[in-house]
């Protein structure tokens, strides 16, 4: 109605115009004392009229353009995003994760002094450099200039891996794993739980992995040790609605990394309903509350897409929910110019 309106207005104005005009030929605006006549407050009022019908008019038309630009912006962009979709699909995404163990603990400081020893008369490395072979047991990590060694990994089937008198950090070293989820809503963390048991209607999740490739680092510099994870999360393993199916969908979407920390009560009732040993539960007890004490200390997520997304330490939150349900969660960045995303070499 109003844009039937609107043109009626536009296709009078002219015809308005053209009666105004011949009407001032014909002198029938004034009288001969020079006075308006009623046919000259006429045109006056409709002169007035005119002029804000075109204003009006013409700020309508301005609107309409940019509405039109917009919405042409708009569908070009949609273009744009499914063209990048199918030109890079997501392919086998994969996680390393590198967490923090925590430096109150004991039993974590007992190991700290262990490897201080151990690595007390290793030979030193020739120059600055990198990952090289200390012994069949250790490798340096990272080399200063001066050839002195900064992180050291340690293997799963390392010497210095720890053995039973490390009982905590033998079974967690083991034991770490992570379940990745992503929310492209960006669901708040109190809402997580509930979207990890409904994983089979979320946008991806992944299953648990069991017995993943966990290395341990020791950052001789920071005095620090942790697990640096790494993980393959299989097609067939990922829950997903059927949203996120390219790099290009994982613009802008929220992350989270869950250690197992969940459902700690019901494995303990469990372990008592199944006659489980006092020994076994306080086990349970103890491995559950060393993984609710990791921190985050970055992570790399290649989506087998041709791009890696790498974050921070600074940049992952950590949250603790009821009964010590603990994970961590980052917000990826809204396109590929941001910093935190990393493109791989195509020739790689």
């Amino acid at each position: 109605m109003k844009s039937f309106i609107f043109d009626t207005l536009k296709d009078l104005l002219p015809i308005l115009s053209g009666v105004l005009g011949v009407l001032g030929v014909l002198n029938v605006f004034k009288k001969i004392n020079g006075k308006l006549t009623a046919w000259g407050w006429f045109a006056v009022i409709l002169i007035l009229l005119s002029t804000i019908g075109g204003v009006v008019l013409a700020k309508k038309e301005k609107a309409d353009d940019e509405r039109e630009k917009e919405q042409l912006q708009n569908k070009l962009n949609h273009i744009l995003n499914d063209l990048a979709k199918v030109k890079r699909p997501l392919g086998e995404v994969q996680l390393t994760f590198f967490t923090k163990l925590p430096n109150s603990d004991p039993e974590v400081e007992s190991y700290k002094e262990y490897l201080k020893e151990k690595v007390a008369n290793l030979p030193k490395g020739k120059g600055y450099g990198f990952r090289p072979q200390l012994n069949k047991d250790i490798k340096s990590l990272l080399l200063d200039e001066n050839g002195r060694p900064i992180i050291y990994d340690i293997n799963s089937d390392s010497a210095y891996w720890p053995d039973d008198r490390f009982p905590t950090l033998q079974s967690a070293s083991k034991a770490y794993t992570l379940i990745m989820c992503i929310s492209l809503k960006r669901i708040k963390p109190e809402e997580y739980q509930s979207y990890i048991y409904s994983s089979r209607s979320g946008d991806w999740c992944s299953g648990p992995v069991i017995f993943p490739n966990n290395i341990i680092y020791y950052d001789i510099k920071q005095d620090e040790v942790g697990f640096r994870t790494h993980i393959k999360f299989k097609k067939e393993s990922v829950f997903s609605n059927g949203k996120v199916s390219s790099v290009q969908d994982l613009f802008g979407a929220r992350v989270f990394f869950q250690p197992p920390t969940l459902a700690r009560t019901f494995i303990k009732d469990r372990l008592i309903k199944n006659g489980a040993s006092k020994d076994a539960i306080e086990r349970h007890e103890r491995t559950t509350s060393f993984f609710a004490a990791l921190q985050a200390e970055g992570a790399s997520i290649d989506t087998g897409g041709g791009q890696d997304f790498d974050i921070n330490g600074e940049d992952i939150k950590k949250y603790t929910g009821i009964d010590m349900n603990t994970f961590f969660y980052s917000d990826l960045p809204l396109n590929d110019r941001e910093d935190i995303v990393h493109h791989q070499d195509a020739n790689n």
